[in-house]
């Protein structure tokens, strides 16, 4: 509403003046007429000076008129102005709404941080009440002190009977071996409880009486000691029966050593055929590089024999046309191929000084008027993407059915002076043949489609044969895939693909590397093949709803393509439903008008924006996505080409633009991302970041949104914005 008022002011006000202007020509006419009657009224001089200071009385009051007309006119520019100042108030207001919501949604970020810390001082303060229960445990363990002593004591005391004992048996039974074990693990506990107990010796004092006990204790060891003596005694009685176990244990070692002989010996035997398959796998390799020489000279071969089909081509067409006596445009078979005229194609007056800028504006006047709702930044995303279609070669509109994905490219195709011509994907295509007809060797007669039929007749290297399209070809031509995804694109548009690609590659006015971006048409026995070039003023635009009966795009075509999606429309009241047939036309656009609107240098784009690709190529190189030099080249060339861009001066729509690069080619490669790895949440917050960056409040919303659903999902799907 703000934006409609400024133009019904205006035109109130040039209403106004066209008004007054009219009114003084009347009244100048109306004075000459009453001059004109006063002088055959009154013939005499008095008579006539009193009839002039009537008129001089109505020139007076006329004079008045005009000045309260002037201050009327004032005084509606004033208003104008006033409503002005209005509309930038709203501007600042909605601004300064943008910033509040985004200081809200700060506060509510630190509000969730404020109840994670208070989570962690929760956990902080049972980790405190457990520390303080383990202090509670040592202090009640310093209390049992002397009992731990009296322990270590014994234990003491038992050790160093054990070595005695161990000294006097050492070829051991199993009895001592018990011993020997239990006394190890009292060891043990005796180093735990004295690792436990030196803190606390050093705190006491009573360390002199503890060492008349233990000399006390140490005259008791020795007696046991005696005793033990007795008891090694006995156990001495039992050594023969430990020799003859260790013979026993003697004779099975001669068994394992026998048993390792022949072990040595069977590793002997494969050590040999290790050898032998070592030789066969030397005369393999020099069999295998011998056979790569030979491919290789299979492949040059081949190359040779590619590189003279063309001629040879040319030479069965011309001798088949020799055979048949006429030319192709003569030929039956050929026919529907030739048959003029062509509906699609139509003779354009164009006009060679047209402002990008100024035609923009018009064609969404012209949108306006015909009450067709499409976002600004939509109508600036497409026709962007149609002048980088020299490396992104195809315009893909998605989303929901019925939201205007066909009525944009076909409006604007007519108010540009664009000729187009519109196919409907059909599920049953699977090959380029569905685009371009084919030879049927039964009728014998070539079954042309509608694209053949053009790109033939755009092809500048057959103008000899079509002059009457001369015109044509300086003008533009739209090609327009409608439910492009109803078949698998890649079965019948991926070689098609391919070959538009190339042409960045080749030089078209050499046939030798022309050839090789050039769609080969098979006619037939005799006529052999047709080569048609495509040049770059032929646009390809797709179109392709979302839902369970159609074909996802492959990582293939989404490189080579800018995917735009149309959200959910907005309510649209019935007063405000599209009137087709009130769109206006606007000026046709010449070949020669379109080049001169594309900007091919990028050193300015790529310098704004490598940061933020480097950023978001981390990223993406995270969960194993990372994208190519290809990638690259297009979004710095989409943010050149885009409107009102110019990289030093006005960095707000360099932004929008690069926004607009994130959406269409960086977010669809995140779909099907698994949200349980680490790796793929540290990625989607480093994309997070750049795009607050951007600026771009929709764009950020969107992207919140698809991480909250793919929180729920296990997977992330990106949907697009809805531009508003």
């Amino acid at each position: 509403m703000h934006e409609l008022s400024y133009p019904i002011s205006w035109a109130i006000a040039m209403l106004a003046f066209v008004v007054l202007v009219f009114f003084v020509f009347a009244m100048v006419l109306y004075l000459r007429r009453c001059i004109s009657s006063v002088a055959q009224q009154y013939p005499e001089i008095a008579d006539l000076s009193s009839a002039l200071e009537l008129l001089k009385a109505d020139k007076r009051q006329l004079e008045q008129w005009l000045t309260d007309q002037k201050s009327e006119l004032l005084k509606v520019q004033g208003e104008r102005a006033e409503q002005d100042a209005i509309r930038q108030e709203i501007l600042n207001l909605e601004t300064r709404r943008k910033d509040l919501e985004s200081a809200i949604e700060g506060l509510v970020a630190m509000q969730v941080e404020t109840r994670e810390l208070e989570a962690k001082m929760e956990d902080r303060r049972k980790e405190l009440e457990t520390l303080e229960g383990q202090i509670q445990d040592t202090l009640n363990k310093k209390e049992e002190l002397p009992a731990v002593r009296a322990e270590y004591d014994r234990l003491q005391k038992a050790l160093e009977r054990k070595e005695k004992i161990a000294a006097a048996i050492h070829a051991g039974d199993a009895r001592l071996q018990e011993q020997a074990t239990r006394l190890s693990e009292q060891q043990s506990r005796l180093d735990k409880l004295s690792t436990e107990i030196n803190p606390l010796e050093k705190r006491h004092a009573g360390l002199q009486q503890d060492l008349q006990t233990t000399e006390h204790e140490l005259a008791s060891l020795k007696n046991q000691l005696a005793a033990d003596k007795t008891e090694s005694s006995a156990l001495n009685a039992q050594l023969p029966g430990l020799r003859k176990q260790a013979q026993d244990e003697q004779t099975a070692c001669s068994n394992a050593s026998a048993r390792l002989d022949a072990l040595k010996s069977q590793q002997a035997m494969l050590e040999d055929s290790c050898r032998k398959l070592e030789k066969e796998q030397d005369t393999a390799e020099r069999d295998l590089a011998s056979l790569q020489k030979q491919l290789a000279a299979a492949k040059a071969e081949l190359e040779a024999l590619n590189a003279q089909l063309p001629g040879l081509r040319k030479e069965v067409q011309s001798l088949g046309m020799q055979m048949a006596g006429g030319n192709p445009q003569k030929d039956t078979a050929l026919e529907e191929l030739m048959r003029d005229p062509v509906v699609s194609l139509v003779h354009h007056h164009f006009e060679e000084t047209l402002n990008e800028k100024d035609m923009l504006e018009a064609f969404k006047r012209a949108l306006y008027g015909a009450r067709l709702q499409f976002p600004e930044r939509t109508i600036k995303a497409f026709h962007t993407s149609l002048k980088c279609q020299d490396i992104n070669p195809l315009t893909v509109l998605a989303g929901v059915s019925g939201t205007g994905k066909t009525l944009l490219p076909v409006k604007y195709a007519e108010f540009m002076g664009i000729n187009q011509v519109i196919l409907s994907v059909q599920p049953r295509w699977d090959s380029a043949q569905d685009l371009f007809g084919f030879y049927n060797y039964l009728e014998r007669r070539y079954k042309a489609t509608e694209l053949s039929r053009c790109l033939l007749r755009m092809d500048p290297y057959h103008s000899d044969r079509f002059p009457n399209y001369d015109e044509v070809r300086s003008g533009l031509l739209m090609v327009l895939l409608d439910e492009m995804n109803l078949a698998r694109p890649e079965y019948y548009f991926s070689e098609f693909l391919s070959k538009l690609e190339l042409r960045r590659t080749v030089d078209p006015s050499r046939p030798d590397s022309r050839s090789r971006a050039t769609i080969e048409l098979d006619t037939g026995t005799g006529h052999g093949s047709l080569s048609i070039w495509v040049p770059e003023n032929i646009l390809f635009v797709g179109t392709m709803n979302e839902d369970e009966s159609t074909q996802t795009l492959s990582d293939k075509v989404l490189d080579r393509a800018n995917v735009l999606r149309f959200g959910k429309p907005e309510q649209r009241k019935v007063q405000n439903r599209p009137d087709m047939n009130a769109l206006q036309q606007g000026a046709a656009v010449s070949c020669k008008v379109w080049e001169a609107w594309k900007k091919h240098d990028i050193q300015g784009s790529a310098q704004a924006c490598s940061e933020w690709i480097k950023t978001l190529n981390d990223a993406l190189a995270g969960i194993g996505r990372a994208f190519g030099f290809r990638v690259e080249e297009a979004i710095y060339r989409y943010v050149a080409n885009y409107p009102g861009v110019h990289v030093q001066s006005n960095t707000q729509d360099m932004k929008l633009a690069f926004a607009d690069q994130v959406e269409q080619k960086i977010l669809p490669k995140l779909r099907g991302c698994d949200m349980a790895m680490d790796a793929s949440n540290r990625s989607l917050e480093k994309i997070e970041g750049v795009i607050n960056e951007l600026e771009d409040n929709e764009l950020l919303n969107a992207f919140r949104a698809a991480q909250e659903n793919a929180k729920e999902t296990g997977i992330f799907l990106w949907q697009g914005v809805t531009r508003s």
